[in-house]
């Protein structure tokens, strides 16, 4: 069989060349070649002018769009680069061959020059060709679109099951966590913390106790926590865009509803039209803050505050002992950080704890705090585990100093009469010696997670109030300081706290009257050893 006769007979195998006569095969035969490829080569590529029509004899083809990979031809006397003969445009695809490729290629312009007498005849002929190729083409993309329309169908069933299946599993854990935090809360609450001050236990045994009820609180706290935030609707009030997008990256994945408004206006209109959960505003909402809790009495309040604490100070005497502030971090990961550990511990009513200052796996390292005597035991504990952690010795020096501090303010400050509420140790000075029985004793926390120090004191009768906090500092930061707590017939000078705030990065007050108070102070340790910049506090009232 000659070249010809093979031309023939596979153009003849091409369906839409079946029923054509000799006499019109003749022609295309003569304008007809076989074309053969290895797998990666290239048969036509995007941009390039194409003048011949190829029919896909045997093999397989890749087509890619803008070097992106779209589709797959194999079936027998498919027509490739159709569309840029009949259109006369670039060819809108590159064809690559993956397999051994055997192609026939007809030249349509060799074929309208080859004869003139039959033009018109050649002319319908292609334009059939063209109609029968489209329409088997438009058949499969109908077909193809059947198909898609049933499995998209299919899909949404299938996503419609899965959510069912979704919401009865978290039925199932929420369910599951409410009951297992029921039980944990009542082995918190009715079993383990009756038996705190109970008398008939040995001090060793009340210890024990305490550790089990700091092993428990957190474990309890974290379930509650989960869920408490969901649902819950928070309005956030600020004038400036950019601190909106910080809250809504903060709160976004909480299942808190949020809200917002740029004005009082608006922040008018949504508290008649929504009741609130909690709600957040910046410093240049303040002068509304009693207008608000009248609209709202339910609803919690929290300002975020820009600057240093003394910029503030003479603002907090007019406003509520309960209020929670806390002050905008100048670096963005910190800022989403801070309003999210706020919120939760606002909304969740649990703001004890160095749970939402803690990194992944970190450990606290707590210890009891007994007495005076044990005080520089602590220290030297934290200060062997910061630098067995690698933390410079600067660092190490300003953790001491605030640790210091704070060991002396539960030791001497906050011990008090249960009744009375009368200071029992304030008045000695810091030199003379104090054991502090079981129900008086606080407890010592610290831990470094890589780039922050965090130490907290807590202590079990919340002698610290607010306003104590703001007529001490107001004293360290005036022109004149004086030696406060000479004046008052304390021991020491009254200057502790501002240290701890001048030597903190981050300082949180969680207050809850009368019951207990902890003071949580944060040192970054990838700052410059400068605290510019420092000083934001934090500061949450039961």
């Amino acid at each position: 069989m000659n070249e010809e006769q093979d031309l023939e007979q596979l153009i003849r195998e091409i369906p839409v060349f079946g029923q054509f006569p000799v006499e019109l095969l003749a022609p295309l035969i003569i304008v007809s070649e076989i074309q053969e490829f290895r797998p990666n080569e290239q048969i036509l590529n995007q941009g390039q002018m194409n003048d011949r029509l190829l029919f896909l004899i045997t093999g397989e083809v890749s087509v890619f769009v803008d070097g992106g990979f779209v589709g797959k031809v194999q079936e027998k006397g498919a027509l490739l680069g159709e569309m840029s003969v009949i259109k006369r445009q670039p060819c809108g695809a590159t064809l690559v061959a993956d397999t051994d490729v055997l192609i026939v290629a007809v030249d349509t312009e060799a074929l309208l020059r080859s004869g003139e007498a039959f033009k018109s005849l050649y002319q319908s002929v292609l334009y059939c060709m063209y109609s029968h190729v489209l329409v088997e083409k438009l058949e499969k993309t109908n077909e193809k679109a059947k198909q898609f329309e049933e499995t998209n169908a299919r899909l949404k069933a299938a996503e419609a099951d899965l959510r069912s299946l979704n919401e009865n599993l978290e039925h199932q854990v929420l369910k599951k966590t409410k009951a297992i935090e029921g039980k944990l809360t009542k082995l918190h609450d009715e079993v383990l913390l009756p038996l705190k001050s109970s008398s008939a236990l040995s001090k060793e045994d009340q210890s024990k106790v305490l550790e089990a009820l700091e092993i428990l609180g957190p474990l309890k706290d974290s379930l509650t926590n989960g869920l408490r935030l969901k649902d819950q609707k928070i309005l956030y009030c600020d004038g400036a865009k950019k601190n909106h997008l910080v809250t809504k990256l903060a709160l976004g994945g909480t299942g808190a509803l949020l809200d917002q408004a740029f004005s009082f206006q608006e922040l008018q209109e949504k508290m008649s039209q929504n009741e609130y959960a909690l709600l957040v505003m910046d410093a240049s909402f303040l002068e509304h803050l009693e207008d608000v809790q009248n609209m709202q009495p339910d609803c919690s309040c929290m300002v975020v505050l820009d600057g240093h604490i003394r910029e503030h100070l003479e603002k907090f005497d007019q406003l509520p002992q309960n209020l929670r502030f806390l002050f905008r971090s100048e670096d963005k990961k910190t800022q989403i950080h801070n309003i999210l550990s706020a919120v939760t511990k606002v909304l969740t009513h649990q703001i004890f704890g160095l749970e939402p200052y803690t990194g992944f796996g970190v450990e606290a390292q707590s210890e009891r705090i007994k007495s005076s005597d044990q005080r520089a035991e602590l220290l030297s504990h934290m200060e062997t585990y910061l630098a067995e952690s690698g933390v410079r010795s600067s660092f190490r020096d300003q953790a001491r100093l605030v640790a210091e501090e704070l060991l002396m303010n539960a030791i001497y400050d906050a011990p008090c009469d249960p009744i009375e509420r009368k200071p029992l140790f304030n008045h000695l000075a810091r030199t003379e010696a104090v054991t502090l029985d079981a129900p008086q004793q606080g407890s010592f926390s610290y831990l470094f997670d890589g780039t922050r120090i965090v130490v907290s004191v807590r202590d079990p009768f919340g002698s610290l109030e607010p306003q104590t906090i703001y007529k001490y500092l107001k004293n360290s930061y005036s022109e004149r300081p004086q030696e406060i707590n000479m004046l008052e017939g304390k021991g020491g000078a009254g200057r502790g706290l501002h240290q701890i705030v001048e030597s903190s990065h981050e300082l949180i007050f969680n207050l809850s009257p009368e019951k207990k108070t902890e003071v949580i102070s944060i040192i970054y340790t990838d700052k410059a050893e400068g605290l510019e910049g420092a000083s934001k506090i934090q500061l949450f009232v039961e």
